[in-house]
Formats: structure tokens, C-alpha cells, sequence
């Protein structure tokens, strides 16, 4: 038999701390969504800006 192996904290914390910062492919993905975000608010201010200008309402006033 031989004595369980103590575990070290200051090791544990060191492991820790590495898989609490986020990787390059969790980065990728914020960006992704990040833009595709941006991109349909864009989307959806020009439509109702196309559709105001069309029903005659002045630019500053479309949106």
C-alpha cells in the first residue's frame, strides 16, 4: 500500500488559471456574433429608413 499523493494548491491554482482564460476559437466566436449583430441592426435602420423616405417622411425623421 502506499500513502495517497497530497495534491499541491499553488499547482491546482496554476492549472487554474490557465483554462479560466478564454482561447483564440471563444475570441473567434464573440467576434462572429459581435458583427453578425451589428450587420442586422444596420440591416434593419435602412430598411425602416428606405420604407420612411419612400412614404414621403423628411430624412432626419425617417429612421
Amino acid at each position: 500500500m502506499t500513502a495517497p499523493r497530497s495534491t499541491s494548491s499553488s499547482e491546482s491554482n496554476r492549472r487554474s488559471a490557465y483554462l479560466a482564460v478564454p482561447g483564440a476559437s471563444a475570441r473567434i466566436v464573440t467576434v462572429i456574433v459581435g458583427v453578425v449583430v451589428a450587420l442586422t441592426f444596420l440591416f434593419g435602420f435602412g430598411n425602416s429608413l428606405a420604407l420612411g423616405v419612400r412614404m414621403g417622411v423628411p430624412i432626419w425623421v425617417a429612421p
